[in-house]
């Protein structure tokens, strides 16, 4: 697919259909409602950030980045909480684009390390787009669900 340069700029409000919709295609469907709310939570933190790539005049791809304090390590560490890109615009270049410039946004706040979780059943593609940009495999995330099954806290 030929597709226009991406640019990368901070999510907007206006964006919420769109990062909805990518949600959805990451393996996290999400209402407009809810995925509103969660841009303006994001939006007012100053320890995350949400970047989009837009090409062909439309979001393509999103990154979420949050910056955390560990008590295990001196300096704050950076986490990518979601890559995704719409399903046709794959393998075009858009998430190594995404992740350069979270990677350059949380150098610039001195952070020296970043991590990220990929699942399981996403080995063959996530999994292997992560390492082959530099990041190594050290160890295991557990979860567990807290409160109702249903979807509510």
């Amino acid at each position: 697919m030929t597709i226009s340069d991406p640019v990368v700029r901070r999510a907007r409000g206006g964006d919420v259909g769109d990062l909805a919709q990518l949600m959805g295609e990451l393996g996290h469907p999400i209402s407009l409602s809810d995925m509103r709310n969660r841009v303006e939570l994001v939006s007012a933190n100053p320890d995350h950030e949400l970047l989009v790539a837009e090409a062909d005049g439309q979001v393509v791809g999103l990154i979420g980045i949050q910056i955390v304090d560990v008590i295990h390590r001196v300096g704050r560490v950076g986490v990518i909480t979601a890559l995704v890109v719409l399903s046709d615009y794959r393998r075009c270049g858009i998430a190594s684009r995404l992740l350069e410039h979270a990677e350059a946004l949380l150098r610039g706040k001195a952070i020296k390390s970043v991590r990220v979780s990929a699942a399981l059943h996403r080995a063959e593609e996530a999994h292997r787009f992560y390492r082959a940009r530099g990041f190594e495999l050290t160890g295991y995330r557990f979860a567990k669900r807290l409160g109702r099954h249903d979807g509510s806290q």
